[in-house]
């Protein structure tokens, strides 16, 4: 049977349960912790996001797709620390959101996606945990599908067809699913492995069909 990565490693599919597909347990900007960290409660946010995936365990949930990136705030170790006593799975993204730090702004799609494609075959954050999903996002107030968010686009969808790791993603308005299924199937991706995510805020049923018919599955 096919498998997948996980925060407490590689698990059978069969063995995820029910899953809810794009979460985040914490999402805290980098270098803000680091220099002032009485604006980072750790352990109140640790108590708190462990309250949480206990109550959903409660409820049948047996694995959590996790879409935080690095620049979101990624932890594995604060992610270890929430997730124990629980049984519940957590799959951990990379990618990279659609406020693109600076330090990609020069740099193109091949170098982006090598750092991908390290979390998903070496492991992330210098941990044995391996990436089980791209993220990657595009959102009208970063000028929607501009330059360099077709940059990191194009990372993604490279990472993807190196490793076979599926992608979900972010786009506001949710119209921009349509420039990213663009992209992608530019870079040769299997549209089928990717979700476009945020389209439930779009009535237009046309429009959602017309992502699914291009073989996507969309989050709702």
């Amino acid at each position: 049977m096919p498998s997948i990565n996980t925060l407490g490693g590689p698990i059978d599919t069969t063995e995820l349960g029910r899953t809810l597909m794009h979460e985040h347990v914490a999402i805290r900007t980098p270098g803000i912790g680091e220099n002032w960290p009485e604006l980072w409660d750790e352990d109140g946010c640790t108590v708190s996001a462990h309250e949480k995936l206990t109550a959903l365990e409660s409820r049948g949930i047996g694995t959590i797709v996790d879409l935080t990136t690095a620049d979101m705030g990624r932890d594995m170790h604060y992610l270890d620390r929430v997730v124990r006593g629980t049984s519940i799975n957590i799959v951990v993204a990379t990618g990279v959101y659609w406020i693109v730090p600076r330090y990609w702004w020069n740099r193109d799609s091949d170098t982006l996606a090598s750092v991908f494609v390290k979390d998903i075959v070496e492991g992330v954050q210098g941990t044995p945990v391996k990436a089980g999903i791209i993220k990657l996002a595009s959102d009208h107030e970063a000028g929607g599908v501009n330059a360099l968010n077709e940059m990191c686009l194009r990372a993604g969808a490279r990472a993807h067809r190196q490793t076979g790791v599926p992608i979900a993603t972010h786009n506001n308005p949710p119209e921009l699913g349509r420039e990213q299924q663009r992209v992608f199937k530019e870079e040769g991706v299997d549209l089928s492995r990717i979700v476009i995510g945020h389209v439930g805020d779009s009535t237009d049923v046309t429009y959602l069909k017309e992502l699914m018919d291009n073989g996507s599955y969309v989050g709702m």
